[in-house]
């Protein structure tokens, strides 16, 4: 019963972090799509309107004109690079190896990182905390938390530190080195 409990908290902590996670990638979503329209239609209209008035413009302005207007396809080429390169990276991700190495860039991250690695910790410092509370033995405890450690590199350090430094060459029996 404790551990249902603990799984069921998790789930909720996790759903609220995601809800508040909703509304700031909305706004960087439409902010983007709304610039993104700016610098490719607008500001080209806007140009042609004052090329017609044969108005002077100040420096900053002209050069925002030349800028969307001659390079406004190089413009949404790079949007969609960047889109690309996000796809790519998601999907290399989710491979073991480039899971690896998403979660140590995540790890050392300023501020973030710090912030991810003592969540983690949590957690599993918590789902031990369950299975030990549920009279399991102390290896059986260990090795089902280390088991619901969400990252690898947790996961690694974790082996790393509660086995020797060959323990981190087995995780989850891949023979990748993990640890620190």
């Amino acid at each position: 019963m404790p551990r249902a409990q603990a799984e069921a908290r998790q789930r909720e902590v996790r759903k609220k972090i995601l809800a508040t996670l909703v509304y700031p990638a909305l706004l960087i979503v439409m902010a983007t799509i709304i610039v993104t329209y700016l610098v490719t239609a607008v500001i080209p209209k806007f140009a042609t309107l004052y090329n017609d008035l044969n108005v002077p413009l100040p420096g900053p302005t002209r050069f925002l004109i030349a800028l969307t207007g001659d390079y406004r396809y190089v413009f949404l080429g790079c949007i969609a690079a960047l889109a690309l390169l996000a796809l790519g990276v998601y999907f290399w991700s989710r491979t073991d190896e480039g899971g690896i190495a998403v979660d140590r860039l995540k790890f050392r991250m300023p501020v973030v990182g710090n912030t991810l690695l003592k969540f983690q910790m949590a957690q599993f410092s918590r789902t031990l905390a369950t299975l030990l509370s549920g009279y399991r033995g102390t290896t059986t405890s260990r090795t089902h938390s280390l088991q619901s450690a969400p990252d690898f590199v947790v996961e690694g350090a974790m082996v790393y530190q509660a086995n020797s430094c060959s323990g981190c060459h087995q995780v989850n029996g891949n023979g990748m080195k993990v640890g620190p």
